[in-house]
């Protein structure tokens, strides 16, 4: 079913994902921070977003406490400007049920959010938006990574209207999917299958519900020492431990030592090492400090791929900066826009 995920950003546990504008000269940046960062107050909604973001919720490595108080101001400002977008109707209660509802269950329930989680806009297609779709009638907002953090909103297709199943045009709107027949590809209403629906994968069932492999279906996912053969098809926070393609059982998330595939698959705290395929302590690492990609890891950007890798440079807002260099990086939630560091999400797009 073609819905916009309105956390995208949280499920990526706070990369954000950006799109660009097709005239990069367009978009304009205010001259100085938002109301609330400029007051230093924050909505509930935006506070409990920036605590998601940062506090190793839904699988996320949590960070340092240091780190949580620096940068949760800037992840609550990202939720205000968000919230205040053109064309979003997303609301801040709706964003609050959305982080409740995952936190308490729903953090691996990928293929059908809840439905506070999700969220179309007003604005119609080809017109301008943010990275995120939330401000668009088709919920998706497309572009290219390279003139950052603009793009044009995909155009809404209504019931029975003929769509584009990769999702790049003509995008459904919410309540249905783009099914394709011997003849045509249309916009179909779709109902979400309740426990005991027949599916043929999870993206058939209602949110919270998985497609039972080997009855076919919709049914709770299991708990510890059940069968599995899908990283997450086990309830929430357990996993199954999946190597070699062989299922195993549904298990707690591990232990240091604990065989891994993602982080998800270790207890929190602990980070998945794709060098050893298993779980240890990740070594936060500041600008400057040494990187391996792997468990010592960049409190802010990625560890660069050089001879002798270290942290890169964090540069503030307002800072010159080269997408191109991989030593330096905008802060969190910050992106290089014409050649200085700005907010992904205060920049308006014309």
């Amino acid at each position: 079913m073609q819905r916009s995920f309105v956390l995208g950003p949280i499920a990526l546990f706070g990369a954000l994902t950006i799109f660009a504008c097709d005239n990069p000269d367009s978009p304009s940046t205010p001259e100085g921070p938002g109301d609330a960062a400029a007051t230093g107050t924050f909505s509930a909604a935006c506070l409990h977003y920036a605590s998601h973001v940062t506090g190793g919720t839904c699988g996320a490595p949590a960070l340092p406490a240091a780190e949580v108080e620096r940068v949760t101001p800037r992840w609550a400002q990202h939720c205000e400007d968000l919230l205040a977008m053109p064309g979003s109707t997303l609301t801040a209660a709706a964003l609050d049920e959305c982080l409740t509802l995952l936190e308490t269950g729903d953090c691996l329930t990928n293929q059908n959010p809840p439905d506070a989680c999700l969220s179309a806009g007003t604005l119609p297609g080809d017109a301008p938006c943010n990275q995120n779709g939330v401000q668009c009638a088709s919920g998706a907002c497309l572009g290219t990574i390279a003139q950052a953090p603009c793009g044009n909103c995909v155009a809404p297709a209504a019931l029975g209207q003929p769509c584009d199943p990769t999702g790049e045009a003509n995008l459904c709107v919410l309540g249905s999917s783009c099914i394709s027949s011997a003849t045509s590809t249309t916009c179909t209403a779709v109902t979400l299958g309740a426990v005991g629906a027949t599916c043929t994968t999870s993206s058939d069932c209602s949110t919270g519900l998985i497609c039972e492999p080997t009855t076919l279906t919709c049914t709770k996912p299991p708990g510890i020492g059940a069968a599995c053969s899908d990283p997450f098809s086990c309830a929430y926070p357990n996993v199954c431990n999946v190597t070699n393609n062989a299922g195993t059982t549904c298990q707690a998330p591990g232990t240091a030592g604990t065989p891994c595939l993602f982080d998800e698959f270790c207890e929190k705290g602990l980070g998945c090492s794709q060098a050893a395929g298993t779980c240890g302590p990740i070594s936060w690492q500041s600008a400057g400090q040494p990187c391996d990609g792997d468990l010592a890891r960049c409190l802010v950007g990625n560890c660069p791929p050089i001879e002798v890798p270290a942290c890169p440079t964090v540069l503030q807002d307002g800072d010159a900066c080269n997408p191109d260099d991989a030593t330096q990086a905008c802060d969190v939630g910050a992106v290089c826009f014409m050649g200085k560091c700005v907010s992904g999400t205060s920049v308006t797009c014309k």
